[in-house]
């Protein structure tokens, strides 16, 4: 991955990074640099839209962030179950 796919995945302004790289045309940096694979299409369209990807539902790491919140001396057990059921899912 480049350093250009990186910038534009994190929400680098395009203009910005074609004046990084120096090139005269927004194109060129489009058709020769920016090449993201299927995981930085997911991640950046998670980012913008979540609600619409996932149904309104949590992400795996933001719903893994809440229990641990949430975790208590009572409800510790049920929460870890949970956390290693959605680790499983998030290595599958």
């Amino acid at each position: 991955m480049t350093w250009v796919t990186v910038a534009l995945t994190a929400g680098v302004p395009l203009e910005l990074v074609t004046k990084v790289t120096g090139h005269k045309t927004v194109e060129i940096v489009l058709k020769h640099y920016f090449q993201p694979g299927r995981e930085d299409f997911r991640r950046a369209l998670q980012k913008v839209m979540p609600k619409l990807l996932t149904n309104g539902q949590k992400s795996p790491k933001d719903e893994m962030r809440q229990l641990v919140e949430q975790m208590s001396a009572k409800n510790w057990k049920k929460h870890q179950e949970r956390l290693t059921a959605l680790m499983d899912q998030s290595v599958a």
